[in-house]
């Protein structure tokens, strides 16, 4: 017994196909345990009946138990993870019950590929034709020295996924310098030919006792550098979103009288502490504290390119 329905004669029928992935058996009477014999396939199958009747499907390989299920008014989906060779159901009410198993998923087998990454850190034609994702970071701002110098801006970083047909040129961003006792340069834009372009981050400014903010990050998502004063940290910048190509952040420098680590980590990191310069790629330099002191140097721009199989 399975849901309250007993059935009560046994009979065998034939499974006959009603549409590419569909198939029909018709219950002739109510509380009659059919069987019928057809293939059916691993998958997601949408099981329907008229609305007023209760269906029980079981599925079956030769004499081996699958699974079950029920209709409720007049629909069900389930999920068969076992091929079936027939199926045996029965309905509570009705004659001449038509029932329709339609296949509407089947599941792919998913698997890894390996492709190529090219790290580029200099200048140069980029001459691969095919399909690639990439991550592109422009040059970090340098910090600004002097009293409550702030951090310099980070890169922006670009990402997405195209099909290259042409040799293209890579411009890669240099990094600001720092200031000493003047605000800090900007990094310069990384080019991915006629792709992608992340502009450079701004420069950190001269706050001369007065606490001014850091230098704006490049676009686009780049992250700020910090505030000269006491309040406003580094933020890193917008995340890749493609982790087997390049993980991380890169990030703004720290302001220099907090003293503040800098932000990002995987691309690249801002400068810390008093004047510290950044590490990796497109991260802004660190403000300096106190008179003629220096602030930290940007770090250089970077393009990832995952070369994938066409």
């Amino acid at each position: 017994m399975e849901n309250g329905l007993m059935p009560i004669k046994y009979s065998t029928v034939t499974a006959s196909s009603s549409g590419v992935n569909a198939t029909s058996v018709t219950a002739a009477t109510a509380g009659t345990y059919y069987t019928a014999t057809s293939a059916f396939a691993v998958g997601t199958y949408t099981i329907t009946c008229t609305s007023s009747t209760v269906t029980n499907v079981q599925f079956w390989t030769g004499t081996t138990y699958i699974g079950a299920t029920t209709t409720s008014s007049g629909t069900i989906s389930y999920t068969l993870g076992t091929a079936a060779t027939s199926i045996r159901f029965w309905t509570d009410t009705g004659s001449n019950v038509v029932i329709t198993l339609t296949l509407t998923a089947v599941a792919a087998s998913a698997s890894g590929f390996s492709g190529t990454l090219d790290t580029i850190t200099a200048s140069q034609t980029y001459n691969y034709t095919g399909p690639a994702f990439y991550v592109v970071v422009g040059g970090g701002g340098g910090g600004g020295g002097g009293n409550y110098g702030s951090g310099g801006g980070s890169g922006g970083v670009s990402t997405g996924f195209t099909i290259l047909n042409s040799a293209q040129t890579i411009t890669i961003g240099s990094a600001g310098n720092a200031g000493t006792n003047t605000g800090g340069n900007s990094g310069n834009a990384t080019i991915f030919g006629t792709i992608a372009t992340s502009n450079g981050g701004s420069g950190g400014n001269l706050s001369n006792n007065n606490g001014g903010g850091g230098g704006g990050g490049g676009s686009p998502g780049g992250g700020n550098g910090g505030s000269g004063g006491y309040s406003g940290g580094p933020s890193a910048s917008t995340a890749s979103p493609y982790a087997f190509v390049k993980s991380g952040t890169t990030g703004g420098g720290g302001g220099g009288t907090m003293q503040a680590a800098g932000a990002g980590s995987g691309i690249g990191s801002g400068g810390s502490g008093n004047g510290g310069s950044a590490s990796g790629y497109g991260g802004g330099g660190a403000g300096g504290t106190g008179n003629n002191q220096t602030g930290g140097n940007g770090s250089q721009g970077v393009v990832y390119i995952l070369r994938v199989p066409g």
